[in-house]
């Protein structure tokens, strides 16, 4: 009985220490991900993300996060009258937003395994990149051009897991959905835009 009483006492302390060793410490993460859930007319997605955070306690971390967000237009074709070829490949726009955003995440257990829920808002900027028909001798042909929209107000929220595999590195899983206003005529959105993914990466304590 008096060594069930240790064990469990010497259990409880190890498990104390290893809560408290978080605490006020920082977690830096870089992630990159699948996008899915965007217009049905896109095609690639490309998504990465970073993010530093504060630990208040072994529970609650508070951060800030910069993501990117890129996912291209179908190609389409069209009837080229007057010229050699029938059809003529159009190049497909892309549309990237930029992300500046607050998060909070809560743990709920400090053990290797780590879930937690996160939650946060933040800032998106849009950024088209489309294709200006320009005449010419063989009948046309097209210029890069891009252009930036209107600053969007968005939130998050998922939730996931951490492995803590050695003193200083995790590696973490997540599933977070975004939604936020889009008014941009240039997108041709004009309502609510909203994206999910599963998204994995590399987190260091220091």
């Amino acid at each position: 009985m008096r060594k069930l009483i240790f064990l469990i006492c010497f259990l409880g302390l190890f498990r104390s220490v290893q809560a408290q060793e978080l605490k006020g410490k920082f977690m830096l993460t870089a992630k990159t991900a699948y996008s899915f859930a965007l217009p049905e007319q896109s095609t690639r997605r490309i998504y990465y993300g970073s993010e530093i955070g504060y630990f208040l306690n072994h529970q609650l971390l508070l951060g800030i996060n910069l993501d990117y967000l890129e996912y291209g237009e179908r190609a389409y074709l069209i009837e080229v009258e007057n010229s050699g070829a029938r059809f003529r490949n159009i190049p497909a726009n892309s549309h990237r937003w930029y992300s500046f955003g607050l998060f909070s995440k809560l743990f709920f257990d400090v053990r290797r395994f780590t879930p937690f829920v996160k939650m946060g808002f933040g800032f998106y900027v849009p950024q088209t990149i489309y294709y200006q028909s320009l005449p010419s001798a063989e009948g046309g042909h097209y210029v890069k051009a891009d252009a930036y929209g209107k600053t969007c107000f968005g939130m998050n929220f998922g939730a996931g897991i951490q492995y803590r595999f050695w003193k200083g590195l995790c590696l973490q899983t997540e599933g977070l959905l975004t939604t936020l206003t889009d008014r941009n005529k240039e997108s041709g959105l004009n309502r609510n835009f909203t994206y999910a993914n599963l998204n994995a990466g590399l987190s260091i304590i220091f």
